[in-house]
C-alpha cells in the first residue's frame, strides 16, 4: 500500500481539532480522525512532505517505508542549495507543485494557479472565509500523487536509485524513531552556560569595539578596512561567506583582531543553540534529523542544531535513567578515505601505522604547525579549498607535504577530467553533483574533492547507522556528528554493546576501503 498523508490542525474557540487527509495511490481521498487504520502487519509506504507534523501520530515499524518527496527531489536534482535563491530551490514543495502541468491535473493554467495559491495560503495558516478544507486538501493530495509518480519514474532510470532504496529511504525509520524519542537535557546546565557565554561574548564585543573600532561581526565596512590593511588578499573574499569564515579560521592564530571575530561568531552560534534549548524549559528535545542535509549526503540535526554545539557545552546532553551515552568516532576519517580513493600507498601506510595529521605537522614544522592546525589544513583541502588558497589564507605550503604523494595529483586530475567530460562528479552508489548552473564555460569547481570524499564518508556513516539499528534495538541512536555517532545503551550492557558498535564501525569502513586498518575513538561526548 502506497499512501499519502497530510495533517490538518484547526481551532474552534481555542480547542484543537486534528484531521488526517489520506490518499492511496490511484484511489480516492479519505479523511480520518487518527491513523489507527494503518495496518502495522502490512507493508506500507507512507508519502508526505510534512513528516515533522505527522510522525508523532505514526507507530514506526520496520515494514513501513517513509518517503519524503522533498528529499527525494533534492537527491535527484544533485545541486547545492547555494546555487538557488532560497525561494527558488526546486525541491521546495510549492515549487514542485508549480511544475505540474495543467493537463496532468485537469485544470486550465489560470485555474491551476488559483488553486495552488489558495492551497498554499491555507496550508500556511492564512484561512479565507470561504475555506473548504476537504477541497483544499484533496487538491494537495492530487498534486503530491502526481509529483510522487513523476519522481518514481525519474528515480527508476537514475543512478541514484540503488542508494535511495538501499540507504536513504531506510534511514527515515531510524531518524524518525530518534526524533520521536528525543534527547535528554540538563536544563540547569543550559542556563548556566548561557550566563557564561553572555559574559564571554560581552568581553569579546567590548574589546572589538574599544581596541579595533568594530561594533560587531556584522560591522562590514570597518571589518573590511581593518582586514585589508593587514591582509590585502581579504579584498577578494566576500564578507560573511563560507570562504571568508574558512580564511578567518585559518588565520585566527596570526591576528588578535581575527581571533576576536572568530570568537564572537563562535560564542554567538553557541548562545543561539543553547538559548533555543533553554527557551523550551524542558528536559527533552526533539531535533529534526534530515538525511539529505547537505549536497554530500550528510545528516543534519536542526531545531536545535546540536551538531554545531561546541564540545565544551555538550555535557548538557545526558542519558535516560539506567542508560549510558556511547560516543564513537572515526579517526582520520576523510584523510583515510582520500588515501584509499587515490590509491596512494605511502599515505595509506601513514594512516595505518602512524597519524596523517601528525606527519603533516612534522613536515611543515611542529613549532609553526600543531597537529590540530595540520588537521584544519587537511580538512580545508578535503572540503574543496585549493592548495593555493590554503597557502594564501594560512601561510602554510601544503606542497611540502603533498609532493611525496604523486597519486594524489593523479587522483585530482582524474576527477577533474570526469567532471569536464561528463559535467558531474559522483560517489559510490550515486550521490551525483552536477556542475554549477552558472559554470557555462565548464571550468574546474572547488568542490570536486569534497564531493568525492565527504560523499563517501556520509555513505559509510549511514551504513553504520542502519546496521547497528537492524542488529540490536537495545542500542538507541541519538545523534549523528561529523564523523561519529552518539548512542545510548543500557548501563548493564555497556561493554558488550559498545564492542558491537565498534565492530560495526570497523567492518563498514573496511568493506568500503579494504586497504585501511580502521581507527576508532571512544571518548566522553563532551571531550571528543
Amino acid at each position: 500500500m502506497e499512501i499519502i498523508i497530510l495533517k490538518q490542525i484547526s481551532y474552534t474557540r481555542g480547542k484543537e481539532h486534528i484531521l488526517f487527509y489520506t490518499k492511496q495511490i490511484g484511489k480516492k481521498i479519505e479523511s480520518h480522525a487518527d491513523l489507527s487504520f494503518l495496518d502495522s502487519t502490512r507493508a506500507s509506504t507512507i508519502i508526505s512532505f510534512d513528516f515533522i507534523n505527522i510522525i508523532d501520530s505514526i507507530h514506526i515499524e520496520d515494514n513501513i517505508t517513509f518517503i519524503d518527496i522533498i528529499n527525494l527531489k533534492r537527491q535527484l536534482v544533485g545541486r547545492s542549495k547555494n546555487e538557488f535563491k532560497k525561494s527558488e530551490r526546486p525541491w521546495l514543495i510549492w515549487n514542485m507543485i508549480n511544475e505540474i502541468k495543467p493537463e496532468e491535473i485537469g485544470f486550465d493554467a489560470i485555474k491551476l494557479k488559483e488553486k495552488i495559491e489558495s492551497a498554499k495560503a491555507v496550508f500556511l495558516g492564512v484561512v479565507p472565509n470561504d475555506f473548504n478544507a476537504s477541497t483544499i486538501y484533496s487538491f494537495l493530495l492530487d498534486c503530491i500523487e502526481i509529483i510522487y509518480v513523476n519522481l518514481k519514474k525519474e528515480l527508476s532510470i537514475s543512478n541514484e536509485k540503488e542508494r535511495f532504496i538501499q540507504i536513504e529511504v531506510k534511514l527515515n525509520n531510524v531518524l524518525f524513531t530518534a526524533q520521536k524519542s528525543g534527547i535528554n537535557i540538563d536544563v540547569q546546565k543550559v542556563k548556566q552556560y548561557i550566563q557564561e557565554i553572555n559574559i564571554d561574548l560581552y568581553a569579546v564585543k567590548n574589546k572589538l569595539q574599544l581596541k579595533f573600532g568594530v561594533f560587531s561581526m556584522y560591522d562590514y565596512d570597518n571589518i573590511r578596512t581593518k582586514l585589508i590593511t593587514d591582509f590585502p588578499w581579504f579584498k577578494d573574499i566576500k564578507l560573511n561567506s563560507k570562504e571568508f569564515w574558512k580564511a578567518i579560521k585559518l588565520q585566527r592564530n596570526n591576528s588578535e583582531f581575527i581571533e576576536l571575530l572568530y570568537l564572537e561568531r563562535k560564542h554567538t552560534k553557541n548562545k543561539t543553540i543553547l538559548t533555543r534549548i533553554g527557551s523550551l524549559d524542558i528536559d527533552n528535545v526533539n531535533p529534526m534529523l534530515d538525511y539529505m542535509g547537505t549536497i554530500t549526503g550528510r545528516i543534519l540535526a536542526d531545531s536545535p542544531s546540536l551538531q554545531q554545539l561546541n564540545k565544551v557545552y555538550r555535557d548538557i546532553i545526558i542519558p535516560r535513567a539506567e542508560m549510558e551515552l556511547v560516543y564513537i568516532d572515526y579517526c582520520q576519517f576523510e584523510a583515510g578515505i582520500l588515501a584509499f580513493e587515490a590509491d596512494e600507498g605511502k599515505l595509506i601506510e601513514m594512516y595505518n601505522k602512524s597519524d596523517i595529521y601528525t606527519e603533516i605537522s612534522n613536515k611543515l614544522g611542529t613549532k609553526n604547525v600543531s597537529r590540530d592546525f595540520a588537521k584544519k589544513l587537511f580538512f580545508s583541502y578535503c572540503y574543496g579549498m585549493s592548495k593555493e588558497n590554503i597557502l594564501k589564507y594560512s601561510g602554510k605550503n601544503l606542497d611540502l607535504f603533498f609532493k611525496e604523494f604523486p597519486n594524489l595529483t593523479n587522483y585530482e586530475n582524474a576527477i577533474l577530467k570526469i567532471f569536464l567530460d561528463d559535467g558531474f562528479v559522483e560517489t559510490t552508489l550515486g550521490n551525483r553533483r552536477y556542475k554549477s548552473l552558472n559554470n557555462v564555460e565548464n571550468k574546474k569547481e572547488g568542490w570536486l574533492i569534497s564531493q568525492k570524499i565527504q560523499g563517501k564518508a556520509s555513505l559509510i556513516l549511514k551504513e553504520v547507522i542502519l546496521q547497528v539499528y537492524n542488529k540490536n534495538k537495545e542500542i538507541e541512536f541519538l545523534l549523528p556528528m561529523h564523523d561519529a555517532i552518539l548512542y545510548q545503551v543500557p548501563q548493564s550492557k555497556i561493554d558488550v554493546l559498545t564492542k558491537e558498535i565498534e565492530d560495526t564501525f570497523k567492518s563498514v569502513l573496511k568493506r568500503h576501503c579494504p586497504s585501511l586498518d580502521p581507527k576508532i575513538s571512544i571518548k566522553p561526548f563532551h571531550e571528543a
